[in-house]
């Protein structure tokens, strides 16, 4: 588990869940779009997380939206393959999947998936320091005020 030791006592499930809801939260952040939640629930397999965004967004830049939709998950792997642990199943992002899918066609978004996943890893990649600073302190309390995130760094 490489450097978890600097995250002791840390349930490292949450530790994933957590790096994912912020790198969605600083997507949207990013997008323009307003973040009123941002939360972590449960242990081990079971944990979960959400980035709450208002209904009725009115979405300026929609590539920057999908990205923030695809970061999380971008996060996640990194997460993982920096510390050593087994990558989590597609599955688990399902939900992410399937807003963006729903969002892509009705906003007849015409880029492809994956040059929005490219977007997404890119995105993580520039804000990484944020998300593995933020990730532990969200794990841990199991909320964020969305006000506490810093200004994303554009990819």
């Amino acid at each position: 588990m490489s450097d978890l030791i600097e995250h002791a006592g840390i349930d490292p499930y949450r530790l994933v869940a957590a790096a994912h809801e912020i790198a969605h939260a600083l997507g949207f952040a990013a997008a323009g779009v307003l973040v009123t939640e941002i939360k972590v629930r449960g242990r081990g397999e079971s944990v979960s997380g959400y980035v709450f965004v208002p209904g009725n967004t009115v979405v300026h830049d929609l590539r920057a939206f999908a990205m923030a939709h695809l970061a999380g998950r971008a996060a996640d792997l990194r997460w993982c393959d920096e510390h050593g642990l087994a990558r989590l199943p597609e599955r688990t992002c399902a939900p992410d999947s399937k807003d963006l899918k729903q969002f892509m066609r009705d906003a007849q978004h015409t880029q492809t998936l994956g040059s929005v996943r490219r977007d997404a890893e890119r995105f993580v990649h520039a804000n990484w320091s944020r998300i593995t600073r933020l990730a532990p302190r969200l794990a841990t309390r199991g909320q964020l005020s969305p006000a506490s995130l810093p200004v994303p760094v554009a990819a």
